[in-house]
Order: structure tokens, then sequence, then C-alpha cells
């Protein structure tokens, strides 16, 4: 949120709100910025550790992509947070595509997962990264429900992010960050793959797979039943 601060208004409530978004603005990349840190930690831990920690080059490289999308996501991330009224913008925000091949088209489409109509009416599948853990658990409850409504059956809802096991023990970088994720806003954090996998069963969806992925990230593959 940028402030000109030689065109201030005069109305306290609108300077309020002003400082409000400031606020959470400030909120939000300082989790992300954790995130970064956190990652790079880990990845610089991990190269150069014992023989038996180190990653292969193409899974540095995977992580060094990770890091790419987190700061790509981090604008998303501040959108799924802020009313939709209360966004303004003076260029497109930059989205990372990836590699993706010359010949295909770029759509961008911007989605409040908890505004009840989204602007598309049916998906082939659906891939969210990096939101659950910086958004309110409500968004991914919306987020199940909608990708039930979009998606034709046997099709995938592909999510990407930390998360925590129970069975498997939290690596102490992802415990640090849910911590600061928890004290910038209590609604946020890492979120449970127990938790996730009920949600899903009730939405209609079943995990098909759980990947292990750089950086202590996981990746988690729902199939509609």
């Amino acid at each position: 949120m940028q402030i000109d601060l030689d065109t201030l208004p005069d109305d306290p409530a609108i300077l309020q709100q002003m400082l409000r978004d400031a606020v959470h603005q400030h909120c939000a990349l300082h989790a992300e910025n954790d995130k970064l840190r956190l990652l790079i930690q880990r990845l610089l831990r991990q190269q150069f550790g014992r023989r038996s920690e180190q990653l292969s080059p193409d899974q540095v490289q995977l992580g060094l992509e990770d890091l790419e999308q987190a700061v790509a996501e981090n604008q998303a991330g501040q959108d799924a947070t802020e009313a939709p009224q209360d966004r303004r913008r003076t260029a497109p925000p930059r989205r990372n595509h990836g590699a993706l091949p010359e010949h295909l088209p770029r759509y961008e489409v911007l989605i409040d997962v908890e505004q009840p109509d989204w602007p598309i009416s049916h998906a082939d599948a659906i891939v969210c990264i990096n939101m659950l853990h910086i958004s309110p658990w409500s968004a991914t409850l919306s987020l199940f429900r909608k990708a039930a409504e979009l998606l034709p059956t046997h099709a995938a809802l592909f999510l990407y992010g930390p998360f925590i096991r129970h069975d498997v023990k939290t690596a102490p970088g992802n415990l640090e960050f849910d911590a600061s994720l928890k004290a910038r806003d209590p609604e946020w954090g890492l979120r449970d793959v127990a938790q996730v996998d009920h949600l899903a069963d009730g939405c209609g969806f079943v995990r098909a797979a759980l990947v292990e992925m750089p950086a202590n990230n996981l990746s988690l593959v729902y199939c509609k039943v």
C-alpha cells in the first residue's frame, strides 16, 4: 500500500482505515519474509551440511524455484486478506508463470476464495500454492466447498506449502514459522494434514497423494469422488 503524505485526507475515520490497512500489509510482508529466510537457511544447511543431508542439484533448483514462487505469491497472500473494495493498485501484480511453453496462453484471474461468487464457472483442476497458512481457516473451508462445485468427478485439487503431520516430527524451522505467523494473526498458521483430510472428506474429496518437497514443504493432491 502506497501512501502519499502530501495528499492525506482530513477525515479521521479514513486515516484510521489507511493506518489499519498499512499495519495489516506490514504484518503480511513480515510473515512472508520470515518464510523466505527460513527457506534460505534450510537450503544452505542441506546443501553444505553433512553429505547424507545434501540435496541433489535438481532438488536445490526446486528449492530455489520455491523461493521465487513464494515471492510471487506474497502479493496473492495480501490480496486474499484484503477486502475487495480496499484494493488499490497502481500497476498489475507480477505473477510467476514458471516455464510454460510459449504457445500456451496466459490468463490472469484474481479470485478471493471467501467470496461466494468466483469469476469462473468450472475447472479441470485447481492448484493452490502457499495460501492455507497465511489465511484464516475459513478460507480453506471456502476453497474446498467451491472446488466441490467447480470440479468434475476425479478432478484434482492440488495444495502446496508447509503443513504439520502428527506422525512425523515437524522441522524446527516450520515450528518457528508457525509461531511467527500466529503471533501476527491468531487465525494464521501451518495446517494439520489430518484436519485438511477431514475437511476434504466432508466436501467429497479423498487424498490421493502426499509428496514431500524441498524446504520441508508438502504437495497434497485431493481427488473429487
